[in-house]
């Protein structure tokens, strides 16, 4: 068969998912995606 590469498919939600309401506020609001980024992701540098 053979091994699949990149992400994998299917209808998983994203652990920001649950910001959505506050994050479409930010945008319509003029909020740099940057700004927003660094509010809601967790990011580990790696």
């Amino acid at each position: 068969m053979g091994v699949r590469f990149g992400r994998l498919k299917g209808g998983g939600k994203s652990k920001v998912y649950i910001y959505r309401p506050k994050i479409e506020v930010l945008l319509a609001n003029g909020s740099a995606q940057a700004f927003i980024a660094k509010r809601y992701v967790q990011y580990d540098g790696g």
